[in-house]
């Protein structure tokens, strides 16, 4: 959606310090949703509704953080009826294809609601009892571990401690073994304690009590019951178009495809039951439904499932009340790449579904802003700055090239504001929300530069000096001489090499996107690097966009009309603003200021 004119900003967002660049770590990490709000009477004290007003402010929200970056699909509902579903930003950024209401996401931990009604029906169909102890159902599970039953699992009181997470590969028991044999635990039952593996060990108990797998359980007892079209898990691309996918982003660098996996290439029981759901916001809509008011499961499961424990915690789902009073069901997903929320509120009979795949946003904070919009309240967080509906050609006549102290940009008009697009490694720094990164974000972006153009220019030698152990011998040959030129054939003559993200994880792990430009098109080139040295490198990766918006803010002093741009990030505090001088007749330059930094001025170059 296009910004438009929207009500006063409350404050710009308050944010963690800055670190390197975004500091994701190496692999997919699942983090557990936050705590419920608070500890509210059992009794409901006001049941509002969204109406036509509520949704208006919502909109006017959800467009204004487009424009500084939120991309993903938003689904608003009371009953049956859809009062908002809306698709910001893009589904992939360097193809230029815009999220919508059929766009397919990751939805991380939202998969644990499924993975207990999938559990839950094995207990309506007797195929297992709640109370069963996991030493009967799986392999290999030590005495110690005995009391644990099925119901610790789902309620995350198993007393087993969330750093017990060395399960993986498709052998149950080696999984078994990994997720229980690394710590002691605490009593079963007496500590809510989120564990992802837990979830992990309850999708082993679903393959040891069906014919088939996990995923095949789900997809006809869950999926095709509630009249699923588009849902699956990753690892099913042939599902959907690549078209349909969002790209995960992390620090504006593609991670995957929703289809993609997670881990490693593969869905096992390092992440398989606690997330790897694929599907739209209205499917997750309606299958929620489906299980929550007890379409797919008998009465009194679905009361039990929805029944608060230890933590506010169901089974699969958190159960609270919020500061209306009003009863919450809940659930957040957030893997690298992909951030889901899921809000169902029943007393009022609404669901909020939040799915995006932009790493920088907060889903927590974000979608207890879009409730309490929803609702007609203020928003409970902090929120981007306004952004005024202006058309573009109103900033025409700042469009350009700039260039000073070693850094070169375009600017570009766009409604509401400009658009800053650097075009080297110096300038794609001083745009990012934290300013200049670690020596090393910078080494690993250069070191990446140098082997991007080596493969532009057919000369392999970059690419061979810094390949990681393990690697073949003849693999800068065949990206320099084949991949490259099989992937460029049609685009034109090549016009340059840019910048277009980079994120900066743990242990010396960096991911860079660079993009060899041509005349009808560009080959975008991800390059991954681990301790120096390049590990993986792709050139058919999903596009990225190194584009910085700002915002146009008018101010009136003695009756003298000034106008200023500013900057938004979901992660930095310091948000950058710019200036163009002078403020009348031809631009001859832009001063980008930061607070306590000092101003870099550019001269316009065209």
């Amino acid at each position: 959606m296009i910004a438009t004119l929207l009500a006063p900003a409350v404050a710009l967002l308050l944010s963690a310090p800055p670190a390197l660049l975004l500091n994701a770590p190496p692999a997919p990490l699942l983090i557990a949703p936050p705590a419920p709000l608070l500890n509210a009477p059992p009794a409901p004290t006001q049941k509002l509704r969204p109406n036509k007003k509520s949704i208006a402010a919502t909109s006017a929200f959800l467009d204004q953080s487009e424009f500084f970056g939120f991309s993903g699909v938003v689904l608003i509902a009371v009953g049956d009826k859809v009062l908002l579903h809306e698709g910001y930003g893009f589904a992939d950024a360097g193809a230029g294809i815009p999220n919508g209401p059929e766009t397919v996401f990751e939805i991380a931990s939202i998969t644990k609601p499924i993975t207990a009604a999938a559990v839950l029906s094995l207990v309506e169909d007797e195929l297992i009892d709640l109370d069963d102890s996991i030493a009967d159902l799986l392999p290999g599970v030590d005495r110690e571990y005995a009391d644990i039953q099925v119901e610790h699992l789902l309620a995350h009181t198993s007393g087993v401690g969330a750093g017990n997470d060395g399960g993986r590969g498709e052998d149950l028991a080696q999984a078994v073994s990994g997720y229980l044999g690394t710590r002691s635990q605490r009593k079963a039952g007496k500590v809510f304690d989120y564990w992802n593996g837990g979830y992990a060990l309850l999708a082993g108990i679903v393959e040891s009590k069906v014919e088939g797998s996990y995923v095949d359980y789900c997809r006809s007892r869950l999926f095709e019951r509630a009249g699923l079209e588009s849902t699956g898990f990753t690892g099913d691309e042939e599902r959907w178009e690549p078209e349909r996918q969002a790209v995960g982003y992390a620090g504006g660098v593609p991670v995957r495809l929703a289809s993609g996996h997670a881990y490693d290439d593969v869905y096992d029981y390092r992440y398989r039951g606690m997330g790897g759901v694929v599907t739209t916001a209205e499917e997750l809509w309606r299958l929620t439904r489906a299980i929550t008011e007890g379409d797919l499961l008998e009465d009194r499961l679905q009361r039990k499932m929805l029944d608060p424990g230890k933590g506010q915690y169901g089974l699969g789902w958190f159960v609270d009340r919020t500061r209306r009073k009003t009863l919450r069901y809940s659930h957040n997903g957030d893997v690298r790449g992909f951030h889901s929320a899921l809000r169902i509120f029943p007393e009022s009979d609404t669901t909020i579904v939040v799915l995006a795949n932009v790493g920088e946003i907060r889903i927590a904070s974000f979608v207890e802003n879009v409730e309490a919009l929803a609702f007609g309240a203020r928003p409970e967080n902090a929120v981007a700055p306004d952004v005024y509906e202006t058309k573009a050609s109103s900033y025409g006549k700042l469009a350009g090239r700039y260039e000073g102290s070693g850094y070169a940009l375009d600017v570009e008009a766009v409604e509401g504001g400009v658009e800053l697009h650097p075009l080297d490694c110096r300038t794609l720094f001083l745009l990012h929300p934290g300013g200049p990164p670690a020596e090393s974000a910078q080494s690993a972006l250069e070191s990446a530069k140098r082997v991007v153009e080596g493969i532009a220019n057919g000369d392999e030698k970059p690419l061979g000096r810094l390949v990681g152990p393990g690697i073949p011998e003849a693999w800068p040959s065949n990206v320099v001489s084949e991949l490259y030129p099989a992937r460029s054939k049609d685009l034109g003559a090549r016009t340059g090499v840019e910048p277009r993200a980079a994120s900066m994880g743990l242990e010396g792990v960096a991911e860079c996107a660079w993009a060899i430009v041509h005349e009808k098109g560009e080959v975008t080139v991800k390059v991954t690097f681990d301790a120096g040295s390049v590990t993986k490198l792709e050139l058919d990766a999903p596009g990225a966009s190194a584009k910085r918006r700002f915002a146009c803010i008018t101010k009136r002093r003695k009756g003298r009309e000034t106008r200023a741009f500013i900057g938004h990030s979901w992660t930095f505090g310091n948000p950058l603003r710019l200036r163009f001088d002078p403020s009348s007749g031809k631009v001859r330059r832009l001063v980008l200021h930061r607070e306590n930094e000092a101003d870099v001025v550019l001269e316009r170059a065209d």
